[in-house]
């Protein structure tokens, strides 16, 4: 019965000859019309088509409360002009993508990484392709790798195998991810015109990431939208700094051409000047509230905040600290470690699909080399250093190792406990 009433609700609200100049509102329906026009219009209506019958919609739990609110995304194109969010996505994906990845072994312990981990993509740089794939993840909370070559023996590793591992891949972006299903993905290609045409592939061609942190589109879809709000609001003050002003004339009535000369003049010298002079009979009011009456510039403080709070980048990093607080060394070492902490996700998103069979293989781990990015405070490290070497659990040269520094000249080694390497007052070497 559904059906048939709106199929009423839509003929009702066309105009035929029994209803000569008046249009019947949709939400009328044939019960409202007299008995001679239900029976007049009866015939006209199209028995419905079970391609009609409308499915039944999923609940929405927002649905009560703001509809269509929640559920909101926006743009990468456009979350990128926000400065600060720029900023948060560059700078975790700019750190982690200048890290090497490194190989372990079952006993956890560095190995020759393997070609694939070294360049994964032949056509372009180790660093750009993990910064654009920890970028997906911020930005989408998913990246895809897509192996153009899967068909072909000659895009694997041990091809004859039960187990082949992938021999290069490609960054695909998001976007061009159509669908995923349990049995295959829908990506889409692009000719040499530049058309799009969708393709399915195996599961096995696509090597996914995905990342429980990321969704930032998605989450900070109402403080990145605030944020373009108040940029619009900047630049509207930027042209026109001054609240809005009216101007009316006490004197004799000007013609239109009089007053363009007038507010252009006015305009003109509120550009070049902070003070402007009108005749006697000329009165000036402002409407509305400036800048600092608006607290803009603390809006978009807040904002900066908020996307240090969303993406867990410290707000040091965006270029805005906390009010009222300095900052010293060992708070900056903080700072540090809290970026640290909220790359953790997306690093270990990577390190753990790379460790998979299709990879590296049984037995293997893939991780980001972090020695270099954790070396934050040289006298902190210096103290720690002669804390283990004190107690014994470090040596020198593991010290030096660790720090990736030379050996030391003249220091005892297993094989050689009357020193090291040749050093410049070492002559000759031990039996």
């Amino acid at each position: 019965q559904p059906q048939l009433s709106r199929n009423a609700a839509a003929t009702s609200a066309r105009p035929t000859a029994n209803s000569g100049r008046h249009r019947s509102s949709p939400a009328v329906g044939l019960a409202a019309l007299p008995s001679a026009q239900r029976e007049a219009r009866a015939p006209e209506q199209a028995p419905a088509e079970p391609s009609d019958v409308a499915a039944p919609r999923a609940l929405d739990p927002f649905a009560g409360i703001i509809p269509g609110y929640y559920d909101t995304h926006i743009e990468r194109h456009q979350a990128m002009t926000v400065p600060a969010f720029r900023r948060a996505v560059q700078v975790i994906a700019g750190s982690l993508g200048q890290l090497k990845l490194a190989q372990l072994d079952s006993a956890n312990k560095n190995v020759v990484p393997i070609p694939f981990l070294r360049q994964p993509d032949p056509k372009r740089t180790t660093q750009v392709i993990i910064s654009q794939t920890m970028e997906d993840l911020c930005l989408w909370g998913a990246a895809y790798w897509y192996n153009p070559r899967w068909a072909t023996a000659d895009g694997w590793r041990f091809s004859g195998s039960s187990t082949p591992k992938h021999k290069s891949v490609e960054r695909i972006a998001p976007e061009d991810v159509a669908l995923v299903r349990h049995d295959g993905y829908t990506i889409y290609r692009y000719d040499s015109k530049g058309v799009q045409h969708p393709v399915k592939v195996p599961l096995e061609a696509i090597i996914m990431f995905e990342a429980p942190s990321g969704h930032w589109l998605r989450d900070g879809s109402r403080t990145l939208q605030t944020a373009q709000l108040l940029e619009d609001a900047v630049r509207t003050y930027a042209k026109t700094p001054l609240p809005q002003v009216v101007i009316q004339n006490a004197g004799p009535r000007k013609t239109p051409q009089q007053v363009q000369e007038l507010l252009s003049s006015y305009e003109a010298s509120r550009s070049q000047r902070s003070t402007a002079y009108t005749g006697r009979d000329l009165s000036i009011t402002s409407l509305g509230f400036d800048a600092q009456q608006i607290a803009l510039s603390e809006a978009r403080a807040q904002v900066v905040l908020d996307i240090a709070r969303m993406t867990g980048v410290p707000s040091l990093y965006l270029s805005q600290g906390i009010q009222n607080s300095s900052h010293s060394y060992s708070n900056l070492t903080q700072q540090r470690l809290d970026l640290w902490a909220a790359m953790q996700p997306f690093a270990h998103a990577i390190e753990q699909r790379l460790s998979f069979d299709d990879v590296t293989g049984q037995g293997y781990t893939v991780a980001f080399d972090m020695s270099s990015f954790l070396r934050v405070d040289p006298m902190y490290r210096a103290d720690l250093y002669a804390k283990a070497i004190t107690s014994g659990w470090m040596t020198v040269e593991e010290v030096r190792a660790f720090e990736q520094l030379e050996p030391t000249p003249n220091a005892p080694g297993p094989g050689d406990p009357d020193g090291g390497i040749e050093g410049p007052n070492r002559t000759g070497t031990t039996s």
